[in-house]
């Protein structure tokens, strides 16, 4: 799949507090999705303090990135799900411009993944 062909989604498409997470990024790349997380500010809580850190979205990682099997959705708003919670690939981050850098970099290398048959069998 070329990268004019990756679909880019409005939401986070992992990690059950993503909706407090001020970064995220998901995208279709040819049978995969690749989800990135991170800047977790908790609902109650306020803004965090100049200087100061979000809150960890993984061990030691202020940003996560996964990679999962996608499946068709019926939601109006992506074409694509997360088809199981079952990463095949994690990576931390604790700056944004990593997260970013790492989220393009697995969009190219699973993009690339010929044999998804297998890869989906190891999932089901």
């Amino acid at each position: 799949m070329t990268k004019d062909e990756w679909i880019w989604m409005p939401h986070a498409a992992h990690f059950c507090a993503s909706d407090d997470c001020r970064f995220h990024l998901a995208t279709y790349v040819g049978g995969y999705i690749v989800s990135t997380v991170g800047e977790y500010v908790p609902k109650g809580s306020v803004s965090q303090p100049k200087g100061k850190q979000f809150m960890e979205v993984g061990p030691h990682r202020l940003y996560e990135a996964m990679v999962f099997v996608a499946e068709p959705s019926t939601n109006k708003c992506c074409p694509w799900a997360v088809r199981t919670f079952a990463s095949l690939q994690t990576e931390g981050s604790n700056s944004a411009p990593h997260a970013y850098q790492t989220h393009l970099r697995l969009c190219k290398e699973w993009a690339l993944v010929e044999d998804k048959v297998e890869v989906w069998r190891t999932n089901e």
